[in-house]
């Protein structure tokens, strides 16, 4: 569909960077590969696995997208989800910060092992980037 894939590499988009991680499970991420393609300016930073996020927190990352959780798809009253795939570690869904880069976990809009979710709706999330 003339979709480029960013695996471990880094591209410079005028005021922002753009990078991409490959899979840390099903492929081979190369965080270094990914970050040396950086232009030192504030980039975003795409890894389908959130738990890779400790590696990825760092300049000049600013804001990293993950998924792969589905939000942990089914989620028990005062349990939250019983069940989230390795590679997501308790970057479930959401934000979450280390330093001066910032984490969104997507709940997307699918699924894993079975075609349920409870209490965990799916999302399309809409991120607006402002200059400062």
């Amino acid at each position: 569909y003339g979709v480029r894939l960013l695996l471990n590499e880094g591209l410079d988009l005028g005021p922002v960077g753009l990078a991409g991680v490959d899979d840390y499970l099903a492929g081979q991420a190369d965080v270094e590969a990914a970050l040396a393609g950086l232009p030192g300016k504030p980039s975003v930073l795409l890894s389908h696995s959130p738990g890779l996020f400790p590696a990825l927190a760092r300049p000049p990352v600013r804001l990293v997208l993950s998924g792969h959780a589905h939000g942990g798809q089914i989620r028990l009253p005062g349990l939250g989800s019983f069940f989230v795939p390795r590679g997501t570690e308790h970057y479930v869904a959401g934000w979450f910060s280390r330093g001066d880069t910032q984490l969104f976990v997507s709940r997307g809009v699918g699924w894993s092992l079975a075609p349920l979710r409870w209490r965990c709706p799916p999302e399309l999330a809409e991120i607006l980037l402002l200059p400062g």
